[in-house]
């Protein structure tokens, strides 16, 4: 079910009225970044140590950096999120161009493909921006349609849908990074599925996409060989690939109850950057089984919330707006988790808003404030009789 837009007066009624959004949502968030943190004090100290010289440098940065996606999770909660239809082509435009600038950047210090724009202390992963701003494009466009949903699909309005996020996927490609490409595509697949797109027209989408991810796996040697080790750990799960057996052993060294914080001692010598893409497993050594269970609850209040807010978006931008944002978070969060027990090929994706972060997680902290704006415009929505309509 899809609301139809509000007229503008009603929104602007509907706006002076409105002053909550979902505590329970952000209490999750709260909890996640708490959790978050005290994992990367404790998995980043041997690194940061070896690094720097200081075993809280790596901790320190990474609360400057959730402080920085705090307030900007604030900022746009208290920003009507109807304006930013008006920034979301000058946003892919601009998105693009740094997809495009990012691979002629010089690669920075230990980094073997072109991900990063970085100037002296600042860093930026274009994908991680291009994620959440392809998800604002299609959500605007669609409900562009979606305004009289009679007419049926404008094949020129797809094709504008499409192109710019067929164009950034494969400059993501590029760059080598595969599960940042199949994050996009899932999540715009989802989208259209949403908006009621014929499954001709998806499944033909899906048709010329899966040979150039395949292609593109099966071309990039370091992919090409996790691929296969993965394939491998399935046939024969006792010759599993480094990264999956270290993450599996760190799981199953915690038990039922774990060490207690700070405590792991496997991410000091054998996971590969515990802080960021093993981080799940220093969780299950230090708060074993019953911890890890903990966290997957969190995570599946926060969708459901999540969810809630989009059924009751005030019209069709913030319906699929909302969508966009929890189906990136949710395929971040499964790939991550998907790793850490072996149930995926490894691969470089963070775990939402625990892992060390930098553009990641102020740009999931910025997509939690859009979510939180909308369910402050949704509450007072009840108060309106608006249409809706059925796929």
């Amino acid at each position: 079910m899809i609301p139809h837009r509000i007229m503008q007066s009603e929104r602007e009624n509907c706006n002076e009225g409105s002053g909550g959004f979902d505590l329970p949502l952000v209490l999750f968030v709260g909890i996640l970044l708490f959790a978050g943190a005290m994992l990367v004090m404790s998995s980043s100290a041997a690194v940061a140590c070896a690094k720097e010289n200081y075993t809280l440098s790596i901790f320190l940065k990474h609360v400057m950096r959730m402080g920085a996606g705090v307030g900007l999770m604030i900022g746009l909660t208290f920003y009507d999120y109807h304006r930013l239809e008006k920034i979301a082509t000058p946003l892919i435009v601009t998105t693009l161009v740094l997809l495009v600038l990012v691979l002629f950047w010089p690669l920075k210090s230990g980094a073997s493909s072109h991900r990063q724009l970085f100037l002296w202390s600042l860093n930026l992963q274009p994908a991680e921006v291009a994620k959440f701003a392809f998800v604002l494009y299609l959500a605007y466009y669609l409900s562009y349609w979606r305004v009289d949903p009679s007419s049926g699909i404008d094949k020129h309005l797809l094709l504008r849908c499409l192109l710019p996020i067929g164009f950034g996927i494969g400059l993501i490609l590029c760059e080598t990074n595969l599960s940042m490409a199949v994050i996009i595509l899932v999540a715009a697949f989802a989208m259209l599925f949403l908006a009621g797109i014929s499954m001709k027209i998806l499944g033909a989408i899906m048709l010329a996409a899966s040979p150039v991810l395949a292609f593109v796996a099966w071309a990039i040697p370091y992919t090409h060989a996790r691929l296969v080790g993965y394939w491998t750990t399935l046939l024969e799960p006792s010759q599993a690939g480094f990264h999956t057996r270290q993450s599996l052993i760190g799981l199953g060294k915690g038990g039922m109850f774990g060490h207690g914080p700070g405590q792991s001692t496997w991410a000091y010598s054998h996971l590969p950057i515990p802080h960021k893409d093993s981080i799940f497993s220093v969780l299950g050594e230090e708060l074993g089984f019953l911890g890890c269970v903990a966290l997957l609850v969190i995570f599946a209040f926060f969708f459901w919330r999540g969810m809630k807010i989009a059924r009751n978006s005030p019209d069709p931008f913030g319906y699929y707006l909302a969508h966009g944002i929890l189906l990136v978070i949710a395929c971040t969060f499964f790939i991550n988790v998907g790793v850490a027990v072996g149930l995926l090929p490894p691969t470089g994706q963070p775990l939402p808003f625990v892992s060390y972060g930098g553009s990641s997680l102020v740009m999931s902290l910025a997509a939690v404030g859009i979510l939180l704006n909308i369910s402050r415009q949704g509450v007072c929505s009840n108060d309106h009789t608006l249409e809706p309509s059925f796929l």
